[in-house]
Parts: C-alpha cells; structure tokens; sequence
C-alpha cells in the first residue's frame, strides 16, 4: 500500500476496532504486538503508521516515525481527554529511505519497539484508554476531517493477540535495550533478512 503524503490514508470500519476499543488496556489483551514492513520516503518528515484516532488533540493512540527535530525516531503516543497517558519514544534515527521491520510490543505493562528485530525502547507504564474507532493507516482524524498525511510505503502489516507474532519464541524486551530477534526468512513477502529491504512484495 502506497501513501502519497497528500490526501491517502486507509481506515478501517468500527466493526475492526483494534483489540476491543482498547489497545493498550490491560483487561482486554495483556500482550499484543503490531509488526509492519514500512519504507518513509520522505526522511525527515512526522508520518503516520497506524493508530486509532476519536480526535488527535484528545483520544488518541499512533504508531509513528518523529520529524527531524524528533531524530527521525519511533514513537508510541496515547491520549485519553486530553491527557497523555503513554508516550515511549525509540532511540535509533532512521537516516534513509529503505525498507525497515517496525515492531510494537505490549507484554502486560511493558511496552518496546523493534527496529529490524533489534530492541529499539523500552517502558513500563499500567495506564489504559478506550478509543472507539477503527484502525486508520497513512493519516489522523481531528473528529471531523483527516489530516497529517503519511507519505510512506506499507508492504505488509500484522496485528497479534501475542507478543510472539509471526515467531515461535517470546519477546524479552529489557531496561537495557538488549533484546533482538532474526527476522524470519520471507516473512509477508519477498524478503529474505536485512539484505533485501530494498525489495517490496507488492
């Protein structure tokens, strides 16, 4: 899926809410994992990945990639009435234009990034929301219109009522950022490991 970074985004119905309203409440789903194959084109803008927005200004949560003057690095936020009640940011720039292996995780209060299956952040936060509305990819929505438009390439995108996702062995993410993970051969597509990131499936 390609987004132009003008007017495109992908928003799924209410009926495929993510993870029951709450995504990141722990009486739903104690550990999930969000796994997407995602090229920015442009480097040192904000975009978009994926999120559930009532109103970007108040409810709120967002996979993203921070601007320049964020160090072109990961971030997890989430808003509940206006105030923030998770934001865990990565420690990797992402300086080009090539395909990278985003993974979030949540194991109970313990939330991480990966970056091509290296441990990216680490952050232990027990705050919950409830956000009612499907998953959007490539924009945000201010509660009347969508904006913030992502121009980036998605090639594949897989959402896990785990932390494993498509692995067969548990993530232990830590406070020392230690944690990695070999990105399985072919994994969604024509991939065979960090030497085809180039190469999209679509």
């Amino acid at each position: 899926i390609s987004f132009n970074g003008t007017d495109q985004f992908l928003k799924f119905g209410n009926s495929e809410r993510f993870f029951d309203f709450d995504p990141w409440g722990i009486g739903h789903f104690p550990s999930f994992s969000v796994w997407v194959w995602v090229k920015f084109r442009a480097l040192d803008n904000a975009e978009r990945i994926c999120g559930q927005y009532e109103n970007i200004t108040t409810d709120y949560w967002s996979i993203a990639k921070r601007a320049v003057i964020g160090g072109n690095k990961l971030a997890f936020v989430a808003f509940e009435g206006g105030v923030n009640e998770i934001t865990m940011n990565g420690n990797t720039s992402i300086a080009d234009t090539d395909w990278h292996l985003v993974t979030f995780v949540k194991i109970n209060t313990t939330y991480a990034f990966y970056l091509d299956g290296n441990q990216d952040s680490y952050l232990i936060d027990a705050d919950t929301g409830t956000i009612n509305e499907g998953l959007t990819l490539g924009a945000v929505f201010n509660g009347a219109t969508y904006s913030g438009f992502s121009n980036i390439a998605i090639a594949a995108l897989g959402i896990y009522k785990n932390s494993t996702g498509p692995l067969n062995a548990m993530l232990a993410p830590n406070a020392g950022i230690t944690n990695s993970f070999t990105i399985p051969v072919g994994l969604w597509g024509d991939y065979t490991g960090i030497a085809s990131y180039a190469k999209s499936p679509l």
